[in-house]
């Protein structure tokens, strides 16, 4: 009978955090952007939803855990480019955001 892990989802501690910054600059330290590589968030949605991140201080994967959707679509979306209407709704919530649908006159 083979053995199954469980899945345990829960927060980081501060230290798991702490470690995981010292990894990802060291990380950016040793394999620096290429040259020409804009790295820029695009305004709008794209910043709100970053910015909810980082006011929170959590990475892409916890949100993407979070929100039931791979990390790569918090990255995607942080960079504009287009996802499923459902996913985007589901890192909005995560974040504590509401996607709101206002008419214009």
């Amino acid at each position: 009978m083979p053995n199954h892990l469980k899945h345990i989802n829960r927060p980081m501690t501060e230290e798991e955090r702490r470690l995981a910054e010292h990894v990802r600059q060291g990380a950016e330290r040793d394999f620096p952007p290429k040259p020409g590589t804009d790295l820029s968030i695009p305004p709008g949605i794209p910043q709100r939803i970053y910015d909810a991140r980082q006011r929170r201080g959590v990475t892409r994967y916890e949100v993407g855990q979070t929100a039931g959707v791979p990390a790569t679509i918090v990255r995607s979306i942080e960079q504009g480019k287009d996802v499923p209407l459902s996913q985007f709704h589901a890192v909005a919530a995560a974040l504590g955001l509401a996607i709101e649908l206002v008419e214009h006159a």
